[in-house]
């Protein structure tokens, strides 16, 4: 229990200093969007990039990892789904889509990255990028198809759409530029290599 609360406690206790500006308005709400944006655009895409971009390429690639994921994602998609169905009866399809989601998608972009990355260094950060990217090309890409096919339309079309916006996230841009990095052997040069620490 202990070691469970050292991995965690410092992450949740940033948290909870951050609620606690932000209720005693020591933090305007305005600043929020501001902050998230840099957080989401470059802050946490810098640092996997950069932590991708310091490893072997033979060890960025787990099969065994993304399998076992993947597998696990789409068993708790269709429970999630069938959840749905059987509370609600008449759960429509995209209903059914968002309970599979909410269900199978973890916090991992922004909750299981910065634990893993303070208590692990590069290796979590390469672990949570190959699950991250799992969610991010295969569970929402398929949750949005079957949202948008509720409405009769293309589901190959919406399929295609989803992966196109998947693509564009920064962290998917920052793991591929992290293994083309690793891969290509060029990693990062001297100031690039501490801006993405």
């Amino acid at each position: 229990m202990l070691e469970l609360l050292n991995l965690t406690l410092p992450f949740f206790a940033v948290v909870g200093l951050g609620f606690l500006a932000g209720r005693k308005r020591w933090v305007p709400v305005e600043a929020v969007a501001p902050i998230n944006t840099f957080v989401f655009f470059f802050a946490m895409p810098a640092l996997v990039a950069g932590s991708l971009a310091r490893q072997d390429i033979a060890g960025l690639i787990d099969l065994t990892l993304l399998g076992g994921w993947l597998i696990a994602a789409l068993i708790l998609f269709a429970l999630g789904m069938l959840f749905a169905r059987l509370r609600d009866g008449a759960a429509s399809l995209g209903q059914a889509a968002i309970s599979g989601q909410a269900a199978s998608v973890a916090n991992v972009g922004f909750l299981a990255l910065p634990i893993t990355a303070a208590n692990f260094g590069d290796d979590g950060v390469r672990l949570s990028a190959a699950v991250l990217i799992v969610d991010l090309l295969i569970i929402i890409p398929l949750s949005i198809t079957l949202l948008e096919a509720r409405g009769g339309g293309s589901g190959l079309q919406a399929f295609a759409r989803a992966i196109t916006r998947a693509i564009q996230n920064p962290f998917a841009i920052a793991i591929l530029l992290g293994v083309v990095l690793s891969g290509t052997g060029i990693g990062l040069p001297g100031p690039t290599e501490r801006f993405a620490s």
